[in-house]
């Protein structure tokens, strides 16, 4: 499977970052999760419910259902 000429698994969706996911990252305080990517992250996986899997510890402390 291809999209925009990048292979793409068919065991994974691409989601696209919107507004609720952008506002939800910025509640994550700064210094619990310095990285921004890490906290779009997080806010992606609490916008869509669903588990995240990491093995950083400052995402596990978040309270998000974390597998790893």
């Amino acid at each position: 499977m291809r999209r925009n000429g990048n292979a793409v698994s068919r065991n994974y969706r691409i989601e696209p970052l919107c507004l609720p996911i952008i506002e939800k990252s910025r509640k994550i305080p700064r210094e619990r999760v310095k990285d921004p990517w890490d906290r779009l992250i997080a806010a992606t996986s609490m916008h869509l419910r669903l588990p995240l899997i990491t093995r950083d510890e400052s995402l596990s402390k978040l309270g998000l259902d974390v597998v790893w």
